[in-house]
C-alpha cells in the first residue's frame, strides 16, 4: 500500500506522490514531484476525498476484482484523510469567522505582570 498515516513524520498522510498534513485548521498538500504546496479547508477536502470515491465506484462497477488493490488502496487512504480532517477540526476552522478570531486570539501575546515583592499594597 502506498498511504502512511504514521512515517518518519507523525500526522503526514503519504499517498503515492502527495504529503497531506493538517495545520491551523487547514488540510495542507504537497506534491513531490514538483514541490507545489496547496492548502484547502476541511470541507473542501472531503468534497474532493468524495468526488474521488464517487469516480472510482463508477468505474468498477463492472469488473470490482480488475481495481481491487486500487480500490483497497484509496480506501486506506481515505481513511487516514478522515483522521487528518478531524485533527484540522480540533485545530479550529478559519473559514468561520468566529472560530478564526478565537485562533487569533489564542495566538495573541500574553503579558504578565508580576509585582515586585518589596512592593506595599
Amino acid at each position: 500500500m502506498a498511504v502512511t498515516l504514521l512515517n518518519a513524520e507523525p500526522g503526514v498522510v503519504t499517498f503515492r506522490q502527495q504529503r497531506w498534513w493538517a495545520e491551523g485548521g487547514l488540510i495542507h498538500l504537497e506534491e513531490k514531484l514538483t514541490g507545489e504546496q496547496f492548502h484547502m479547508t476541511v470541507r473542501e477536502a472531503l468534497l474532493r476525498m468524495n468526488a474521488i470515491s464517487e469516480m472510482i465506484g463508477r468505474s468498477s462497477r463492472g469488473d470490482k476484482n480488475r481495481f481491487a488493490s486500487e480500490i483497497a488502496e484509496h480506501h486506506d487512504f481515505f481513511e487516514a484523510m478522515v483522521q487528518l480532517c478531524k485533527k484540522a477540526q480540533q485545530q479550529g476552522r478559519p473559514d468561520v469567522a468566529s472560530h478564526r478570531e478565537q485562533m487569533l486570539n489564542a495566538m495573541a501575546p500574553r503579558s504578565i505582570v508580576v509585582p515586585d515583592r518589596r512592593a506595599n499594597f
